[in-house]
């Protein structure tokens, strides 16, 4: 057992060290790639949550952009959790809602040789995400929003050829629930090459590895019922697959993926806050059953 213990450890150990590694930030970013740092923000009120629009336009002067006061932050950025008076249920068109902008400079994209791409390490908000180069539209997610993949990193390419044009601006539109907060971290664009590494080492981390673990519980908790069948006097067994069952529930948010779940997300919310609770009921049961 003791064994077991430092071999967990180490694998911990080491997985953090080389999710470090990869989500270091490089002083200097390695050639055919840009580390995009400083960002424009923009906030504005909304109601409800619309779909994103196929194109914008990218210039402050035009009075068709974004309208309002841009301000210079440093990314990673998060803005500011302010607290509900009240509890809300989310609806797609009477909730209270912000869009927040993120327009960000790329025009030594331009010393790159395509294909280039997109590639934003995570993002967190209950709602919505979609991103343009210059004006036209490249990619919108569609996940629930209590739902939202922040462990899902972004991988977009910004050309469908090689010799397409690079844009000099990349502007990201967060539509959330108001009130609460959102963040984004920094943004890399350029070759597959240069950051297609990053993205699959940090997919596998944040996401592949939890889900795979997660399930290898729950396989564990599936073939321990059926031994509980055999012994139905020892409810330890039956504890274990419970067990099993909510930390897979309780982790699902983790690795739901950008796509949209079937399940209101109401419901979505209520499974995941009360497995939870039955967590901590079960392993209390657990610790009975094994000290008395």
């Amino acid at each position: 057992m003791t064994r077991l213990a430092l071999l967990a450890a180490c694998c911990i150990v080491v997985a953090l060290g080389v999710g470090s590694f990869v989500s270091a930030q490089d002083p200097a970013a390695p050639p055919g790639s840009l580390h995009l740092t400083q960002a424009q923000r923009l906030d504005q009120p909304s109601t409800g949550f619309s779909p994103a629009p196929y194109t914008i336009d990218p210039d402050p002067r035009s009075p068709d952009a974004p309208g309002g006061s841009w301000t210079d932050v440093s990314l990673p950025h998060a803005s500011p959790y302010l607290r509900l008076k009240r509890a809300m249920r989310p609806s797609e068109s009477l909730t209270p809602t912000t869009l927040t902008w993120y327009r960000l400079q790329t025009g030594q994209l331009a010393q790159i040789s395509g294909p280039r791409y997109l590639y934003i390490p995570r993002w967190k908000a209950a709602g919505r995400i979609a991103v343009y180069a210059d004006a036209r539209l490249l990619y919108q997610s569609n996940s629930n929003l209590y739902s939202t993949p922040s462990n899902e990193p972004l991988w977009i390419p910004l050309d469908n050829y090689g010799d397409a044009s690079p844009p000099t601006t990349v502007t990201i539109r967060i539509q959330h629930l108001r009130g609460l907060d959102s963040a984004l971290s920094t943004v890399w664009v350029g070759t597959a090459d240069a950051l297609s590494w990053r993205y699959q080492w940090r997919s596998w981390l944040q996401n592949r590895l939890p889900l795979t673990s997660s399930a290898a519980f729950l396989a564990i908790g599936v073939f321990v019922l059926f031994v509980w069948r055999r012994h139905r006097s020892e409810t330890l067994y039956l504890l274990f697959t419970l067990t099993s069952i909510a930390v897979y529930i309780r982790s699902l948010r983790y690795y739901v993926g950008p796509d949209w779940v079937p399940l209101d997300d109401a419901w979505f919310n209520w499974a995941d806050v009360n497995a939870r609770f039955v967590i901590i009921y079960l392993a209390h049961r657990i610790l009975e059953q094994l000290h008395g």
